[in-house]
């Protein structure tokens, strides 16, 4: 389901980035809301493609978009 509730691996990262990396709440929410819209914890390109596709036909605007999409690349990026 497009949408719903984050991905065990994402809400991992989440999590690591809440105790580890001690992010404010604020961008546990922003990881949280941005995440949930993954259907898949390691995304191909075609993957990103079509969820930007997605995203865009439910209305979300081109800099929304772009912000779900850092915080699956920031998945990718590993610990800072």
């Amino acid at each position: 389901m497009l949408g719903g509730t984050v991905l065990p691996k994402l809400e991992q990262f989440i999590k690591e980035r809440e105790y580890v990396n001690n992010v404010s709440p604020a961008t546990i929410d922003w990881y949280e809301q941005s995440l949930c819209w993954l259907n898949t914890e390691s995304p191909t390109s075609d993957d990103i493609k079509t969820l930007v596709m997605q995203l865009r036909e439910r209305g979300l605007e081109p800099v929304s978009v772009r912000s779900r999409l850092q915080a699956s690349e920031r998945t990718a990026d590993g610990p800072d």
